[in-house]
């Protein structure tokens, strides 16, 4: 009664009151006592009815004023729930829009995406009672949902375009009793120019830029590179410009452009740019901690070299033959153009790359800076058949 009520009322007050409400208590014990009912209240009819009553002739003014107690502790977000925050951040800081689409689609989007019968995507889950045939299966997928985003856009003479959706895929258990696999997806979409103001030429969106955006995503969540291997197998994508994302070779997703049937497909008049990333693979990258160094009190040295490579070598291969060679001596290093023309064999590319030595304890010497280049230099040689311009 008492943690009901928030009073201190005492055995011999309750009984008086039960007497008053001619409630006879017919046994008493330490654990409570039991109280007959007369048959004329029917209102009566369970222990909080009886807990109302003394309340209501003790007073309801005689029980004191006290705040309300709860038992709920404060919530935290958990690490995948943080890992969408800052992809929300990290995206819209890089100029792209936030949609929403329905997690229940069209089967025959899917099939648009001109994919094999076998593949996980085609095996989608239907609903028992679908409002229509346009939200008749669970999504297996976001694409399909970002690709009719962008034709609506399109359809009303917005084609420069940058939006992303992070939501969730619902994959069917091989097992017949569980329930599907819920993932979390973030999908981006890019087509169309940029204009970066008044005073700059206007950039194609394409596969660069949300590379660039890719790099930054997983660069502020993981803390690390990640690594880009040409995707030729996947039907969605442009077999010779699209790439696997890796991180210490997991995969997390795909990026590329779209494939030209698809694109037909979904009745698209310009090219699109996909990139599309599994968060919960993510997550487990998420929790490394900041690392902090103290700015260079050492000038740099900058050194320039362009390598002229076969077509089928990556700049992901050269860029870790460079960081591997250089050591704690290279500071950083940049692709900064790609040639191909006259003065480069037919069949091969000639690739700028800056390289920046520094030392966090001394100022280095041209002649350590040049043995070290040299050797970069050389490494190209021997692994990737590089020459040099």
């Amino acid at each position: 009664v008492n943690a009901i009520l928030g009073t201190d009322l005492s055995t011999e007050t309750i009984k008086s009151i039960l007497q008053r409400l001619q409630f006879p208590i017919t046994q008493q014990s330490r654990q409570g006592m039991t109280v007959a009912i007369p048959p004329y209240r029917e209102d009566i009819s369970g222990e909080i009815d009886l807990i109302e009553e003394l309340a209501r002739l003790y007073g309801y003014n005689n029980i004191p004023l006290t705040m309300p107690e709860s038992g709920a502790k404060a919530e935290r977000k958990t690490p995948l729930q943080k890992l969408i925050q800052t992809c929300l951040e990290v995206m819209t800081g890089c100029g792209l829009t936030q949609v929403i689409n329905y997690s229940f689609i069209n089967p025959q989007h899917i099939q648009r995406l001109g994919l094999p019968p076998y593949h996980p995507w085609c095996r989608y889950i239907r609903l028992a009672n679908p409002l229509s045939e346009e939200q008749s299966v669970m999504r297996t997928t976001l694409i399909p949902g970002m690709l009719n985003t962008a034709l609506k856009n399109f359809n009303r003479q917005v084609t420069n375009l940058g939006i992303f959706e992070i939501g969730r895929i619902y994959l069917p258990s091989h097992d017949p009793g569980r329930l599907p696999e819920e993932r979390e997806m973030l999908t981006a979409l890019i087509s169309g120019k940029h204009s970066p103001g008044w005073k700059w030429a206007e950039q194609d969106l394409d596969f660069f830029l949300l590379k660039g955006v890719a790099q930054t995503l997983i660069h502020q969540v993981a803390r690390c590179e990640p690594e880009f291997i040409p995707l030729t197998d996947h039907p969605v994508y442009h077999p010779g410009r699209s790439a696997k994302i890796l991180v210490d070779h997991i995969r997390l997703g795909e990026i590329g452009e779209l494939h030209p049937d698809v694109q037909d497909s979904f009745d698209l008049k310009q090219r699109v740019c996909l990139l599309n990333l599994d968060l919960n693979t993510l997550e487990q990258f998420s929790a490394k901690a900041h690392r902090y160094r103290p700015l260079a009190r050492f000038p740099s040295v900058d050194r320039d070299m362009a390598v002229v490579v076969p077509e089928l070598v990556s700049a992901g291969e050269i860029g870790a033959i460079i960081e591997n060679v250089g050591g704690e001596m290279l500071a950083k290093y940049e692709l900064f153009d790609v040639y191909r023309g006259p003065q480069v064999p037919e069949g091969c590319k000639s690739l700028a790359y800056s390289l920046t030595y520094q030392s966090p304890e001394r100022t280095l010497t041209d002649e350590e800076v040049n043995a070290r280049h040299e050797k970069i230099k050389e490494a190209l040689r021997q692994y990737l058949q590089a020459d040099f311009r």
